[in-house]
């Protein structure tokens, strides 16, 4: 279902889905995607509460930490050096009579042309992805996540890090410094699956991580008491 074209503005409001969709594509004519292109997206209940699921993100960020979920969510090069990606948001999203999703976009290139999409499928769930950016203030040298039981993924750049501990189920227990950190990124495995699929879109941050977070109990992150900023992706009922 195509959703609108957007061209000629660097922001957008308001625009609405009423229908269930299982992902968003989001097609820009040419270019890769910019840090500063940032992309909100929201439940709006008739009945109820609101729920952000995304939140002024990076859409350049957000395109490969989406892979995660499935595998085909990722950047791909289309004919005329178009720029697509596949946004992991539910299965599909429930929405009642008068609810909807709504998307708002900023710092876009007013110079180029997007064309925002939503997949539908079929049936309805009640369980949507919600992307959030945290952050770890400076001279706070380590931060304890726990419990991490909902969350899918975790995302960070490399900057900045000591090293980063994983608590698994079963009580193991793994520590990965940035060079295991960056090794991992470019692995294909049960824990990190990029490969090469996003090196269009990942090329000017190299150092940006993505782990899957399965049976992953608590995670311990260390810095080097600089802000350090990360984000992640947790599964929430609807």
């Amino acid at each position: 279902m195509k959703v609108c074209t957007l061209t000629g503005a660097t922001a957008y409001q308001n625009i609405a889905i009423e229908k269930p969709v299982i992902k968003l594509l989001l097609q820009k004519d040419t270019g890769d995607f910019a840090s500063t292109e940032k992309i909100t997206v929201r439940i709006e209940r008739k009945q109820g509460s609101n729920i952000d699921l995304i939140v002024s993100q990076s859409i350049k960020e957000l395109s490969q930490f989406s892979e995660l979920h499935e595998g085909p969510n990722k950047v791909v090069a289309l004919a005329g050096a178009e720029r697509t990606i596949l946004l992991a948001v539910a299965a599909p999203v429930y929405l009642a009579l008068e609810d909807r999703i709504t998307i708002e976009f900023s710092g876009l290139d007013a110079a180029r042309t997007y064309i925002v999409y939503g997949l539908e499928g079929m049936g309805t769930g009640k369980t949507a992805w919600k992307y959030s950016a945290q952050s770890i203030p400076a001279n706070t040298n380590t931060r304890l996540i726990s419990p991490a039981n909902t969350l899918q993924a975790i995302g960070f750049a490399t900057t900045h890090l000591s090293y980063i501990q994983l608590n698994f189920s079963d009580g193991t227990q793994a520590n990965y410094t940035p060079d295991e950190c960056s090794y991992i990124m470019r692995d294909t495995n049960g824990l990190a699956l990029v490969g090469g699929v996003s090196t269009d879109i990942v090329a000017s941050q190299e150092d940006l991580v993505i782990l899957g977070l399965n049976n992953v109990s608590s995670i311990q992150i260390y810095t080097d008491n600089s802000e350090f900023d990360y984000f992640v992706t947790e599964a929430i009922s609807l």
